[in-house]
């Protein structure tokens, strides 16, 4: 009887677990369409891209980049103004698919051992039933960013990486997180392996 017993918990639990990670929505999160628009400046998109037929109620999202030290460019620290990492715009108006409630916020740049962090702090969670729908399929420009140097950049060096919570263990939480609503909870969806860098920018023949 005992046995019995065991073995239906057993199965209620992975039943439970099968259905809450049937519930998780899959997606594509995209470090693309760099462009070079001085020896000094450069562009890219961060682009959000929802992949499955589950609901997808998009709450917020950290994105934290990394690129070398050096060899690559010279790169101002901070905050703001401060920043060597900022949101591109035209107009003045950022450029974002995304509704302003959800554009990520306050870009921030800074050292961490061999490398500089390239930030960007999730925009303010809006509660459940007020996230972004994403449809299947549907690609979202979450923000277009510009990085500046202030020497000339040595694009052969240009090594971006996503700082992933799965790669790294950080104490201050610099890592790229992705969050949903799913029913009236906030849950982490992030996935690391659905993280992709693709910025082919080209190189100067010597």
């Amino acid at each position: 009887m005992k046995t019995t017993l065991r073995l239906f918990a057993t199965l209620f639990i992975l039943l439970f677990a099968v259905n809450a990670m049937s519930q998780i929505p899959r997606y594509s999160l995209d470090i693309q369409n760099g462009q070079i628009v001085s020896p000094y400046r450069i562009t890219f998109d961060i682009v959000l891209t929802h992949t499955d037929a589950t609901q997808f109620e998009f709450a917020g999202a950290q994105y934290f980049l990394r690129i070398p030290l050096s060899g690559f460019g010279t790169f101002s620290i901070g905050t703001g103004t401060n920043s060597a990492y900022q949101f591109d715009s035209s107009g003045g108006h950022p450029i974002s698919d995304f509704p302003q409630s959800f554009w990520p916020r306050n870009p921030i740049t800074q050292i961490s051992g061999d490398f500089v962090e390239l930030g960007l702090a999730s925009n303010i969670l809006p509660g459940p039933g007020n996230g972004l729908i994403l449809a299947q399929g549907d690609s979202q420009l979450v923000m277009r960013m510009k990085l500046t140097s202030s020497t000339p950049m040595n694009m052969s060096n240009a090594n971006f990486t996503v700082n992933d919570s799965c790669d790294y263990h950080d104490f201050y939480g610099t890592t790229t997180r992705v969050y949903a609503y799913i029913g009236t909870d906030v849950s982490p969806i992030t996935r690391c392996i659905d993280h992709h860098v693709s910025l082919l920018f080209p190189v100067a023949q010597s």
